[in-house]
């Protein structure tokens, strides 16, 4: 079943969230700005990216995060923010800051690079068309493009209807249906493939729980995430979107990658 790109993303410019430009927010940086090149230069108008992050970047985030020396003690988002402006002739902006409900944006497609499942609760009560969320433990990881988990009733056309104590109109009729159409295919987001995030508040992988303690050394921070894990996730993230965008739709949705097998199994839409 192929899932198509609503044509409103096809002609105009799309606006993208990033939460978390470390490990995987890193590298998904990098390949935005490459898919914005190839995607003008193939006559759409591009992308406009707004990252997220409050973290400042460390000793052990040098080697496997796409940071230098010269970075330490600066906030990420705006490091990797201004250097990506500067390569492509950008003006993309950083915030140092997370990215909340609160942030006031409406977002075509938010990109997940949190390592939480506080964080991700957080990200699903914001405003966007499409979710795609990365995460992954030490060797394993995985994508997933989904929609939003719920709408609101009250953005519903039967709702404002009621409200006014009327019966639909006919185009109220015709949004109604779609609504209906679009609920019934909708694309389950991270928490509807892994629904433990709701409630054990785990981390995707053999079920691990959540270490969020700071690694002193990237020694030390090997020890918990092997060293191209990052790269690799983002690589088939920014495939799955280049995919969904140059063709107009998608028959699957996510992938899971293991590198200590070398295996990739890609998550098909149902």
């Amino acid at each position: 079943m192929k899932h198509p790109l609503r044509p409103r993303f096809r002609d105009r410019q799309i606006r993208i969230g990033l939460a978390g430009a470390g490990g995987n927010g890193s590298h998904m940086l990098g390949g935005l700005a490459r898919l914005h090149t190839a995607m003008r230069a193939l006559g759409h108008p591009g992308l406009d990216v707004h990252v997220y992050d409050p973290d400042h970047v460390s000793p052990a985030n040098l080697g496997r995060q796409l940071f230098s020396a010269a970075d330490l003690g600066s906030n990420k988002a705006q490091v990797l923010v201004n250097r990506i402006n500067c390569f492509f002739n950008l003006q993309w902006q950083a915030h140092p800051t997370k990215l909340t409900r609160n942030s006031g944006q409406y977002w075509d497609f938010l990109i997940g690079c949190v390592d939480s499942a506080a964080a991700r609760l957080e990200l699903d009560r914001c405003k966007f068309h499409y979710w795609l969320d990365l995460g992954n433990s030490a060797k394993f990881g995985q994508v997933v493009l989904g929609e939003p988990s719920r709408v609101s009733p009250r953005s519903r056309p039967e709702s404002v209807a009621k409200s006014f104590g009327r019966k639909m109109s006919k185009n109220e009729q015709a949004e109604h249906e779609e609504w209906l159409k679009w609920k019934a295919n909708r694309l389950p987001n991270i928490l509807g493939v892994f629904p433990q995030l709701k409630r054990k508040r785990k981390v995707p992988g053999r079920g691990s729980a959540e270490d969020n303690t700071p690694s002193c050394s990237l020694a030390e921070a090997l020890e918990k995430q092997d060293l191209f894990i990052n790269q690799g996730v983002a690589t088939f993230a920014l495939q799955l979107l280049w995919q969904f965008i140059r063709e107009g739709g998608l028959n699957i949705h996510g992938y899971f990658i293991n590198l200590e097998t070398g295996k990739v199994t890609p998550l098909p839409i149902k």
